[in-house]
């Protein structure tokens, strides 16, 4: 499309793709520019994606999540308002018991009902993040992505 565009009008807001001399490997803009990265195609969300998803949480839950990046990710990582989340949005099918103690064990409890309860809207949840990763407090970007189809397949 970049070429195409660039040939219509003289140049193009859109990366070229170029690749090496003998075909082994593919990049979008110059291999000079390193700091160019197309977001969608590495699973990065925008800030704005964030905001609102961590947003719907608190409406659907009714508890205050913080919009920094980190400390609600150190909110959520125990999985307890994953759960109620889940209970709210399934009218209480999954999730019924939350553990509530502020230990490892509770919290990869938790987390474990978590992704179970994800069957119910029909969503594979280790494809996005592992538990692990939401146990360790990493990859804000895989949870973003799972909440994204949750909430799609919430409505």
């Amino acid at each position: 499309m970049a070429t195409g565009w660039k040939r219509f009008t003289g140049s193009s807001p859109y990366p070229v793709l170029s690749s090496s001399n003998n075909g082994t490997v593919s990049t979008y803009g110059s291999k000079q520019d390193r700091s160019y990265r197309i977001p969608w195609l590495q699973g990065k969300h925008s800030r704005n994606d964030e905001i609102q998803m961590l947003a719907w949480i608190s409406e659907v839950t009714g508890e205050a999540i913080s919009q920094d990046r980190d400390t609600a990710l150190e909110q959520l990582h125990d999985g307890r308002i994953l759960c109620r989340l889940l209970q709210r949005l399934s009218g209480g099918a999954v999730c019924r018991t939350i553990n509530e103690k502020p230990s490892p064990f509770g919290a990869s409890e938790n987390i474990a009902r978590f992704f179970e309860s994800l069957a119910y809207f029909d969503i594979k949840g280790p494809t996005y993040i592992s538990p692990n990763e939401l146990l360790e407090e990493r990859n804000m970007d895989g949870l973003i992505s799972l909440l994204e189809n949750l909430y799609r397949r919430s409505r």
